[in-house]
Parts: C-alpha cells; structure tokens; sequence
C-alpha cells in the first residue's frame, strides 16, 4: 500500500540524520544562495547556523561570554617608542632640531668636542631654571650654574657617550636622569662614569641640544638620537 493512503505512491529515500543521500557533502565553495557578504562567517549557536558579519580592519575575534566568536577592536599599546630625531654633524652644534613633543623622551648622544671645554646640554635652546645633581665616578661633582645641564667631559681629547631619559609632561615639572662614559677612542684608558639628574619648570622639551659648557661655542662632532612616547 502506497504511503500516501490511496493510490500507487511509494515514500522516496530518506533519512533521518545528516547522511547525504548523493553527491556527498555540501560544497560552499561559490555557492550564491547564502546572502553573506564578502568576508562574513558562519558558526553555530547549538541549534543552527547562524552568521558573523566581517568586522573593522585590524579587528581580531574572540569568545565572547555566550560562547560564540565575536570581532573586538584591542587595545593600543600603552607606550610605542617614535624616532623623533636622528642628527649627525662634523665641528657643528648638535642639536636634535625642532621634534614633536611627547611625554616621554629617550635620548643618545655620542660625540666630542671641537674646543677643549666640558659638556653641556640645554632644552628647548634656553637658559631656564634647571637643577641639578651629578656624579663622576661616583662622587658627587659641583653643578654650578642653573642655565644648562652640566656633564662633565666631552673634550677634544675625550668622547662622550650620554645616554638622557626624560619625563616630558605638558605642563608642570621637567625631570631627567642622565648616565654616560667619557673616554678617548683607542687610547687604552679608564672611562669615567658619569651620571646625574634634575627637573626643570622650562617649557615642554621640543628641542634637545648638546652644548659647551659655559656658554662656549657650541661645535661638536658626533650624532644624536631622540625617540618619544606617550
């Protein structure tokens, strides 16, 4: 007896799982009847298909708390370093020129200089009202003078190495750490360990410059780099 209750029909084939009758598996590749659009996903919720459409660029996906794939935009790295300078000059001032302010700023210094005078650095290209602490070989040096940085070293005969750390905010307090060695290049001799630290009220620092100090002519020979952060 047919299965329809009269009649000659016969039940076709079937099954009551997800055994593919012919043809095996479905095949998505090029298929036009999903209505996703270019770049969307499909996942499952537990009970059907469902779909995830394509998020931002640079977006990642994670799991979210319902257990389904989801796109997030992550978090920006709290601080990316930027070359803001990188000067090289020959019996000239070394400065880093004009460079963008952040609140952030590491700076390297290897040079000598071009008159037989001690080192000194600046900001911002003024005298203003610095303070001072430094230290040669471990032994707290004088840090006369409030109109630059005094580093001791860096004459003709001696190549300095500073390496300058510098707390840069827009407004308020300027603070800065300094380390280096002086020392004559393929002399043979001991090199001094200099270091030294202080604040500022200046201005936020949007110029570096390595001087002479006391005011003398301001030429060096050697190369600067400044890199900043926010």
């Amino acid at each position: 007896m047919g299965f329809g209750g009269g009649g000659g029909a016969q039940l076709t084939n079937h099954v009551h799982d997800n055994t593919p009758l012919q043809g095996g598996p479905l095949n998505f590749n090029n298929t036009t009847i999903g209505g996703m659009n270019s770049g969307d996903l499909t996942y499952s919720d537990g009970v059907a298909l469902q779909q995830l459409a394509i998020g931002a660029p640079n977006d990642q996906i994670r799991v979210s708390a319902g257990n389904i794939p989801e796109y997030f935009t992550p978090a920006a790295a709290s601080a990316t370093w930027t070359e803001l300078a990188a000067v090289s000059v020959t019996n000239s001032a070394l400065s880093s020129g004009t460079i963008t302010a952040m609140t952030q700023l590491d700076v390297w210094i290897k040079s000598a200089n071009t008159a037989s005078q001690n080192t000194a650095m600046t900001f911002n290209n003024t005298a203003s009202s610095y303070n001072n602490n430094q230290w040669v070989d471990s032994t707290l040096a004088t840090a006369a003078g409030t109109s630059e940085i005094p580093i001791y070293g860096g004459n003709t005969s001696n190549e300095t190495f500073i390496h300058m750390s510098i707390f840069n905010p827009s407004s308020g307090v300027i603070g800065y750490t300094w380390t280096g060695s002086n020392f004559s290049d393929g002399a043979g001799g001991t090199p001094l360990y200099l270091a030294g630290n202080g604040y500022s009220y200046g201005s936020q620092v949007t110029r570096i410059d390595r001087t002479l100090y006391g005011g003398s002519a301001q030429n060096q020979t050697g190369r600067m780099v400044v890199f900043g952060a926010n």
